[in-house]
């Protein structure tokens, strides 16, 4: 009895023990001979190209339906390759279309020349975490079975319209395949290419977790949503070919989900988006333009770290409104000057400058918006009247013109430039000789400086 029980304690050590993950070339390898190469035609010779994979206990193929809409009757090739160089090593003709899935936009495609006890098996896990990176394998565009390490992105699973945006949900809902309320797993960004739709999402365990199915670029050609059919949802038994409502598909001529027609108006949607909020702060250093060129000032007693805080909410479009604080700009200097007007040198001094000297309201409009980046124009500043000497000290406006890097796909957190012109009141003490004994002349002047500015700013935006 105690060695039965030592026996099952070490297979149940055994099978608790995590598996070591694969290295990406041997599950490769291993799945090989379960995924092709799909080419669809239609009677005008028209052609589309997708990927498929012979599921565990099928005598077929599965693919994403999408694909195979060119006609009501596809003529259906699937290819299978015989090593990474792109030989053909088997080319399967007798391929027919006869299960399909609507909702998930999947489709099962007999073959009787293929064997139904062989193939890749379906995930019955639990839903994976955001950030679990998966193998996805295809024929994005070529000749040879291409595998990708991808991460599933945060949260893993939502509903397809929740990722979508406005102009690619109106062109889904009238082909309502996939429906827009289908659960599906969310893909890091550059997940999916053209080509790769019908490819299985594999696990370690070379468990089918999900069916390639989408994606949307922008004008650069990278990715900012991609997703797959998560394979738990579909059916068991999915329905027989029903030719109307696969007619209706074929009149949608949908046959990518990464079709030309989302490049311009997922640019509308995504690159040329206002941020609802924008944060920022600046540091600056004074430059001026002379005939010696462009000199910015060294000199760390003069205007050193000059610093900038703004924060600014979307007004209409693409313009900004909000407001600014800063520090350090302005000074107070006494200046001992004779009836030349020259100050001496090294007779100049700053008195004890407040911590927040400058504020006021700014605006600025956003004119060129990219994948990446935002350039903008703007303008602010405070007055607050002729009264009292220190509410004129706090008189000033600006005008500047300013670029946002952005460190990722979402355009949240990011790099600022900026140059700026800024004009402010100063209070002077200046020497001045009258009737031969010299006497101080208390004044209050504008003073017009330049500044080339960096720093940080966090966007926040508005996507339903």
């Amino acid at each position: 009895m105690n060695v039965w029980l030592w026996i099952g304690c070490i297979c149940l050590s055994t099978a608790a023990r995590p598996q070591s993950v694969k290295p990406l070339d041997l599950q490769r390898e291993e799945v090989f001979d379960y995924i092709y190469k799909l080419k669809v035609k239609n009677n005008r010779g028209q052609e589309s190209v997708l990927t498929g994979f012979k599921p565990a206990g099928y005598a077929g193929i599965l693919t994403a339906l999408h694909g195979l809409t060119l006609s009501s009757n596809p003529a259906i090739t699937a290819i299978r390759y015989a090593d990474a160089s792109g030989r053909s090593e088997k080319i399967y003709k007798k391929v027919t279309l006869t299960h399909v899935d609507i909702a998930n936009d999947v489709a099962f495609l007999s073959c009787p020349e293929l064997s139904a006890k062989e193939g890749l098996p379906f995930s019955r896990r639990p839903i994976l975490m955001g950030g679990k990176t998966l193998r996805i394998f295809g024929f994005p565009q070529i000749n040879s079975l291409k595998g990708r390490e991808r991460r599933i992105d945060t949260p893993p699973v939502m509903v397809l319209q929740d990722i979508l945006s406005d102009p690619a949900k109106s062109q889904l809902s009238r082909r309502n395949s996939p429906a827009l309320s289908t659960r599906v797993l969310q893909l890091e960004p550059a997940s999916i290419y053209k080509g790769d739709s019908g490819g299985p999402i594999l696990n370690e365990f070379n468990e089918v977790v999900g069916v390639a199915n989408g994606g949307f670029f922008n004008n650069s050609g990278d990715k900012i949503t991609a997703w797959a059919v998560l394979i738990s949802g579909v059916p068991q038994a999915p329905v027989e070919v029903d030719n109307r409502a696969f007619r209706q598909l074929v009149e949608n001529n949908v046959q990518e989900l990464m079709s030309d027609w989302s490049v311009a108006q997922h640019r509308d949607q995504y690159d040329k988006e206002t941020p609802v909020f924008t944060i920022g702060g600046v540091l600056s250093k004074p430059f001026s333009i002379g005939a010696n060129g462009l000199h910015i000032d060294t000199d760390l007693k003069n205007l050193s770290g000059a610093f900038d805080a703004y924060a600014e909410v979307k007004l209409v479009n693409n313009l900004m409104l909000g407001g600014y604080a800063s520090s350090n700009y302005l000074q107070y200097r006494i200046i001992r000057q004779f009836d030349q007007n020259i100050p001496l040198q090294g007779e100049s001094a700053m008195a004890t400058r407040r911590l927040v000297d400058l504020y006021g309201v700014q605006t600025s409009l956003l004119f060129n918006r990219g994948l990446l980046h935002q350039a903008y124009v703007g303008g602010g500043g405070l007055y607050l009247g002729n009264t009292t000497e220190q509410r004129q000290l706090l008189n000033n406006y600006r005008l500047f013109i300013g670029y946002r890097v952005y460190l990722g796909l979402k355009r949240t957190f990011g790099f600022e430039f900026r140059a700026m012109q800024l004009t402010q009141n100063e209070a002077r003490d200046e020497w001045q000789p009258v009737l031969g004994n010299a006497t101080i002349i208390h004044t209050v002047k504008p003073l017009t400086s330049y500044y080339v500015c960096a720093g940080l700013t966090y966007s926040v935006y508005n996507r339903k």
